[in-house]
């Protein structure tokens, strides 16, 4: 058990995701703050942890017994402190946010353990939000259009993807998709080859770029946009 009584009061500014893939941890926490720049998030405070459902859970159960759903879990206490890191603590946080896939075909699969968790992990203030991705990650980008008012009406049968790659292969191949991919390369772009630093600076240009409607005079357009933000 951990005990908190004596742990000292810390400033509530940073952000745990506890996620799965390399997509989670290199495109869609990235793409979720450059959508939603007014959150004004700095790097510094966004912690990524990488694991899976059932190793938390067994992290979980090894903190707190089976029977865990009736203390008082404290995640980033559990999680960090691995490799003679520092331990963590919730009330360091002002959000913790669980990003898992389904997985049904995961040999450790457990409807009980994910339903025990979703029904336990519920505020992401506190003991954090969990989010239970069908089939997995990518379906964010499983779009017709923006917006796609058919997309809650969407059915993927277990049946239909034996694994997933196949998955994958279904989403990367819609234009959604490769749109979302595209904004994700021309981040990277501005920040490394343009040394645009800035979160909000970077989302400006890109929506600038993404606004240029013809190829008349391309490279002039194109230019005019990056020198107001061009740092040498």
């Amino acid at each position: 058990m951990n005990n908190l009584l004596n742990t000292p009061q810390r400033e509530r500014k940073k952000h745990l995701y506890i996620v799965e893939g390399h997509h989670e941890r290199d495109k869609f926490i990235q793409l979720f703050y450059n959508s939603f720049p007014l959150m004004n998030t700095d790097q510094e405070n966004i912690i990524i942890y990488g694991t899976n459902i059932y190793q938390l859970y067994e992290k979980i159960v090894r903190e707190y017994t089976n029977s865990w759903e009736l203390d008082d879990v404290d995640l980033p206490f559990t999680i960090s402190g691995e490799n003679n890191e520092e331990k963590l603590y919730k009330i360091n946080f002002t959000s913790i946010i669980i990003i898992f896939d389904y997985e049904r075909h995961d040999p450790y699969f457990s409807e009980n353990k994910i339903m025990k968790m979703q029904n336990y992990f519920n505020d992401a203030t506190d003991v954090s939000q969990l989010y239970i991705n069908y089939p997995m990650i990518e379906s964010y980008l499983h779009l017709d259009e923006i917006p796609d008012r058919s997309y809650s009406e969407k059915l993927i049968l277990v049946k239909d993807i034996p694994n997933g790659s196949v998955y994958k292969n279904i989403v990367k191949d819609l234009h959604i998709s490769k749109l979302f991919n595209f904004k994700l390369m021309l981040n990277d772009l501005l920040k490394i080859n343009y040394n645009i630093t800035d979160d909000f600076a970077r989302n400006i240009v890109i929506e600038n770029l993404l606004n240029i409607n013809t190829s008349d005079n391309l490279v002039e357009k194109i230019e005019i946009i990056l020198a107001n933000y061009f740092v040498n």
